[in-house]
């Protein structure tokens, strides 16, 4: 919980089910602004996500693409 306060200002747990005991379920609200280059990495991440131990570097484009979006929206500081 402590990891998600840090992005979001409200974050209610769920309880677990007895069956899925290694599941958690998490309902956060509010994000929180993150920043500029917080945003890039974790876009960097989602972007280029390792392919059979392999990753393509071809997520640059996109990456500089949603965050001129988010920019031009006023969504990033």
């Amino acid at each position: 919980m402590e990891t998600l306060s840090r992005y979001f200002a409200d974050v209610e747990m769920q309880p677990h089910n007895e069956r899925a005991k290694l599941q958690l379920h998490a309902i956060c609200r509010n994000p929180r602004p993150a920043g500029q280059a917080i945003t890039r990495v974790a876009l960097e991440t989602e972007f280029n996500l390792d392919y059979n131990g392999v990753k393509l570097n071809k997520h640059g484009g996109l990456v500089d693409a949603v965050m001129l979006e988010l920019e031009n929206n006023g969504r990033i500081l």
